[in-house]
């Protein structure tokens, strides 16, 4: 038998017993005889739950801290416009 090396990786979600997500990481070889026929797979995979809960739990804080960014930012700029208002009121006495 011939392993042949295979490029890609892969990640696949199941869905588990309990309606639970897991994520896993996957390799697979294709397994071919001396002539090159494929008559197999030989496959490989490892559990990456935790580290796609970590990738999911991080984007939605940096999709947290973006909104307080346009908040704030829409805040500073009617402030702004407050106090440049003021500013020219007062000019006018």
């Amino acid at each position: 038998m011939i392993f042949c090396k295979l490029e890609n990786q892969q990640n696949e979600i199941d869905e588990i017993r309990d309606g639970l997500t897991c994520w896993t990481q996957v390799v697979k070889i294709p397994v071919k005889d001396e002539t090159g026929e494929i008559i197999g797979v030989q496959g490989i995979f490892w559990d990456i739950t935790e580290r796609k809960l970590s990738e999911l739990e991080l984007e939605n804080y940096r999709k947290h801290l973006e909104d307080m960014v346009q908040e704030r930012t829409a805040e500073l700029v009617i402030a702004k416009e407050q106090a440049e208002s003021a500013d020219q009121l007062k000019s006018a006495f």
